[in-house]
């Protein structure tokens, strides 16, 4: 695809994700061995960023579809720029504290949220329906690969400058991608507002915001890949909310390390170039399911770490690297075929909201489960979780089959 619009949303989008998963490596670090946070203050990290993703997502979705959105990923840029220049300098100055640890991450979270949903919304427009699974597929691979090299060389930056300093080139990622964006060449029509006066205007956004959980509510597909990916992402979040106790404090490995690890599982990003066949060989649901599956096996490596903390750690991360892209494309590309093009921002939101609502509180609770029985049975309990979560595709399928046989009889 040479499309030069999409050309630059890609490239703007790759280097974003690539700076983040710098900062995402290293905020746990900064809050562990900078500040000496306890393994639930790292969990109560996380389940605020989660927690903001969910709340914001309500909105962000009207928001984005009643404002061009390129001047919205635009100003989510601007905004994580200035909230992540602000933690160095915090911390050059000795001031950096938890709770501006936890007010840049609110910050960040919902910057984030508007930018992602904006990004979402403009793609059919941006490519074309015909282009869509091509498109969906490559940002879901290049996130994949920011993810993975993000996490790389976030241990090296972090082992030879410091994690607070490592935010510097977070805050570079997003100068970078505002100008990428910017130079997008897209005509978007400035939304009609849907009300004359202040009252109506508010009721008219309301009305708006729930259009798309409404959307979503009342499409069977949409309703069942939400409530798979929102149970995967409960065990999922408790499984991550102690990782990083996990590497550091227990296994005691060095950033450094860690980085070359995650260096290794970068083997597992093929899964987003094989979703297409993959899809074509056992249909979208069962990919789906291999892809929970897949991901389940991943957390339950971790378990081995003891025993081999490079092997368990590596193989673990290469697996989940290998589901995660290949469940993101197939359930991105799935969902879009039933959502109408005004109403993609919106239904985007309502799904995030849905599903990421589950990850503060899988958070909060692998910080409990790891203070008051430990890591490794919180590692046990949100794979079991995230296994789970394939029960709502089977009982999906079998609801379809019943109906189909009811209809034969009947006939």
């Amino acid at each position: 695809m040479r499309d030069r619009n999409f050309l630059l949303l890609w490239s703007g989008q790759f280097i974003s994700d690539f700076g983040s998963n710098i900062s995402i490596f290293a905020l746990p670090v900064v809050a562990i061995i900078a500040l000496h946070a306890t393994a639930l203050q790292v969990a109560t990290l996380q389940s605020i960023e989660f927690a903001t993703i969910a709340l914001v997502a309500i909105i962000a979705g009207a928001l984005a579809d009643r404002h061009r959105r390129k001047r919205v990923m635009l100003v989510a840029n601007a905004i994580r720029i200035v909230t992540m220049l602000s933690l160095p300098v915090a911390y050059g100055l000795g001031k950096l504290t938890l709770a501006q640890l936890f007010i840049a991450a609110i910050i960040c979270s919902a910057a984030s949220v508007l930018f992602d949903v904006a990004y979402q919304a403009i793609i059919p427009s941006l490519i074309g329906s015909e282009r869509l699974a091509d498109g969906n597929a490559k940002l879901s691979m290049s996130g994949s690969v920011a993810e993975a090299v993000g996490a790389s060389a976030g241990g090296a930056i972090v082992q030879i400058i410091g994690a607070p300093l490592a935010m510097v080139a977070d805050a570079c990622s997003f100068i970078v991608s505002l100008y990428t964006i910017a130079r997008i060449k897209h005509k978007e029509e400035k939304p009609e507002p849907a009300a004359s006066d202040e009252e109506s205007r508010v009721l008219a956004f309301a009305r708006e915001t729930l259009a798309g959980f409404e959307q979503l509510r009342r499409q069977p597909e949409l309703r069942m890949v939400a409530l798979c990916t929102a149970t995967n992402y409960l065990g999922g979040a408790i499984v991550t909310a102690v990782f990083p106790v996990l590497v550091y404090r227990i296994l005691q490995m060095p950033p450094a390390m860690f980085g070359v690890v995650m260096g290794i599982a970068n083997v597992g990003m093929v899964g987003a170039f094989v979703s297409r066949p993959v899809q074509k060989m056992v249909g979208e649901r069962g990919t789906l399911g291999s892809a929970v599956a897949i991901s389940a096996v991943g957390k339950l490596m971790y378990l081995a770490s003891h025993f081999s903390p490079l092997g368990a750690v590596a193989l673990g991360r290469i697996l989940i690297t290998f589901a995660g892209p290949l469940y993101e494309v197939t359930q991105q590309t799935y969902r879009v075929a039933f959502i109408p093009e005004p109403l993609m921002g919106r239904v985007a939101a309502a799904f995030r909201a849905v599903t990421w609502a589950t990850l503060p509180v899988g958070s909060l609770v692998g910080g409990v489960l790891a203070t008051t029985i430990g890591v490794q049975h919180a590692i046990f309990i949100g794979s079991a979780i995230s296994f789970c979560s394939i029960t709502w595709l089977m009982s999906a399928a079998n609801k379809r089959e019943v109906r189909a046989g009811l209809l034969a009889a009947a006939n």
